[in-house]
């Protein structure tokens, strides 16, 4: 019962988004009681916490998975899955970072961290000294939120509004640093 009632919440989360996903709202999906569902969920968050578990899991699967293009890197390749799994699966990555949800669940917690160490050791490709890689892992994995999130408010979920926020974004980093941060082999306009 509790896999069937995660399934079905999956599929009403990104049909009528977290405002259309209630408990006697799934238990009328599943065409079981209310009383169930709360043997196995004890409210609400508890519900929203296994969907956010699953949520680090599939995102981890992306940047797992994902392959670099000619000429760029392993961190490129992540990078650009964690930016493409916020746009396909934007209801899902809102409860993933959902302050309560994070914040009352352990579980939560420990399944962002795994997503998180697959996306540092995507970093282990780069020449950032040993002793600095956790720190810069976790200022991009930080700077990608805040891109997901600029973008998931600007625009449709469609791949220009992210590239555009990219842009942005490295444009700024190269004044702040008075360095290119883009091979001059690549275009700017590949980046996101």
């Amino acid at each position: 019962m509790k896999q069937r009632a995660v399934a079905a919440a999956h599929r009403m989360l990104e049909a009528e988004g977290e405002a259309g996903l209630t408990l006697r709202a799934l238990a009328a999906e599943l065409r079981t009681g209310s009383g169930s569902l709360y043997h196995h969920f004890a409210n609400k968050d508890a519900l929203l916490a296994e969907l956010a578990i699953d949520g680090f899991r599939e995102l981890g699967r992306w940047m797992a998975m994902a392959t670099p293009p000619q000429g760029r890197t392993t961190f490129f390749a992540s990078g650009h899955a964690y930016l493409g799994f916020t746009r396909r699966r934007p209801a899902l990555y809102a409860i993933m970072y959902n302050e309560r949800v994070q914040a009352g669940h352990e579980g939560v917690r420990l399944a962002e961290a795994e997503a998180f160490d697959i996306y540092r050791r995507s970093l282990e490709t780069l020449r950032v000294p040993t002793e600095d890689l956790a720190d810069v892992a976790l200022a991009l994995w930080a700077l990608g939120r805040g891109m997901a999130s600029i973008s998931s408010r600007l625009g449709d979920g469609s791949p220009g509004v992210a590239k555009q926020v990219a842009l942005r974004v490295i444009t700024g980093l190269e004044a702040l640093t008075g360095a290119s941060l883009v091979s001059p082999n690549h275009a700017t306009s590949d980046v996101a």
